[in-house]
């Protein structure tokens, strides 16, 4: 009898204990605020860059950027000839400017750049 008696005790405590953090509302930090211990999250990527040639004719290419109208651009097929590594599934390597720039076909956004010597 004892020990049912015990168990019973210890379910009503642990029940009782779990029953104010159960019916807590989540802590909301303050607006502009981040909650303590969190990440930020990173800045989200330009999904898909502007196909068109670029207004003005003087473009920064930068990884992580996009390349305003790189469809107008022929790929580069020989590569390895060039000196350059394959571009993997979804990207190509496109020239411009006296540089190779690596090109994601679906979004636009450069890569890598490599310029020749």
């Amino acid at each position: 009898m004892k020990p049912i008696a015990s168990a019973i005790v210890a379910a009503t405590l642990l029940a009782l204990s779990a029953a104010p953090l159960a019916a807590a509302p989540p802590q909301q930090p303050p607006a502009g605020q981040q909650a303590p211990g969190s990440q930020k999250a990173p800045a989200p990527q330009q999904s898909q860059c502007n196909t068109k040639p670029p207004q003005n004719k003087k473009q920064t290419l930068r990884p992580g950027k996009c390349y305003d109208g790189w469809k107008q651009k022929k790929p580069v097929t020989d590569y390895s000839k060039r000196g350059l590594k394959a571009p993997g599934k979804g990207r190509q390597w496109i020239q411009t400017n006296g540089a190779y720039v690596l090109v994601e076909i679906t979004t636009g956004i450069v890569r890598q750049i490599v310029t020749p010597r």
